[in-house]
């Protein structure tokens, strides 16, 4: 199966603060809106220049590429909610009709391989989508 970048968004700066993982003990409410927020910032990334909606994929590999500000060891699987906010905002953004199993592939969560930068003496995570799409075969389910 050989897939092809069809689409990749702009870098997105967010602190700590912005992030929700697995092993966050927060209160219901603080995590429903911190989820909210990057599920805006999901369909916002998706709306850009021409937008997802124009590639009107039916299937599609995601990659959500974090970039840490440090390297102190970490588990990818616990970006697991923020990645699951960022998807829900591109799929309202209209890059797949859902974000069931039979229309994409993913999401995948990839480290870089550089460290994040600084943004006033602030550690700051860079998150990077990008979007694949199968060129081997169409839609055949």
């Amino acid at each position: 199966m050989s897939a092809q970048l069809v689409w990749e968004s702009r870098v997105l700066p967010l602190t700590r603060s912005k992030l929700i993982t697995a092993n966050d003990k927060m209160h219901w409410a603080a995590r429903a809106r911190l989820t909210k927020q990057l599920r805006q910032w999901g369909y916002l990334l998706g709306r850009e220049g021409e937008g997802v909606a124009r590639l009107g994929l039916t299937h599609a590999r995601v990659e959500v590429e974090f970039a840490y500000p440090d390297r102190r060891r970490r588990d990818r699987s616990n970006l697991a909610p923020t990645v699951k906010a960022l998807m829900d905002g591109l799929i309202d953004a209209g890059l797949l009709p859902d974000d069931a199993d039979r229309f994409l592939d993913g999401p995948h969560t990839v480290i870089a391989d550089h460290l994040a930068g600084k943004h006033l003496n602030i550690p700051m995570y860079e998150v990077h989508v990008r979007v694949y799409a199968d060129t081997e075969k169409k839609e055949s389910k």
